[in-house]
């Protein structure tokens, strides 16, 4: 499909950053040698204001230091919206860990008893996955506030429990947002 909107006359462009940057980049000059593949860094993307109508981004949020300012560039590089999709931490582990992370959350102490779970360390580190932080599609909505005028959240996976609470019961989110308008 890609070599198709390729040779449509598309505009396809990327940045890609993590651990696999060089591997992904080689395959990705394989399979879409007309491909413009840039590796940056989130917080600061090398593209112009505006410059593509829809910006995606998919598990990589829980990998970036400053998650908010990832998505203060991703609305600014974005015409029309950003669709974000990743993990929801508020999901995993146990029903009872899952109440305590959401009650330590909303009393805005989540973050420091992270902190000290994962040995004075603000990452965590799995062999899976890399290095970490706590996230959840479900945080920053004060940036996402400001910056659109519509949003929609809907899970990606099944849920993983009937407790009927959507922050706790689903692992997988994506949230579309529609830009706001000047």
């Amino acid at each position: 499909m890609a070599r198709q909107l390729l040779s449509e006359q598309w505009d396809c462009g990327g940045a890609h950053w993590g651990g696999a940057v060089r591997r992904t980049r080689g395959d990705c000059a394989k399979k879409l040698p007309d491909a413009k593949i840039q590796t940056g860094s989130g917080e600061v993307l090398p593209f112009p204001d505006d410059r593509f109508d829809l910006v995606t981004i998919t598990g990589v949020l829980h990998h970036v230091k400053d998650s908010k300012k990832v998505l203060k560039e991703l609305f600014r590089v974005s015409r029309f919206g950003v669709l974000i999709s990743d993990h929801n931490n508020f999901s995993f582990g146990s029903e009872f860990a899952r109440k305590i992370r959401l009650a330590l959350y909303s009393m805005n102490l989540l973050r420091a008893f992270s902190y000290v779970k994962q040995g004075f360390r603000k990452q965590g580190y799995s062999e899976g996955d890399g290095w970490w932080y706590p996230y959840s599609v479900l945080n920053d909505f004060d940036v996402i506030a400001d910056l659109s005028d519509h949003f929609a959240i809907t899970p990606t996976r099944r849920a993983n429990s009937m407790s009927g609470n959507f922050m706790t019961c689903h692992s997988h989110l994506a949230k579309a947002c529609r830009k706001s308008t000047p």
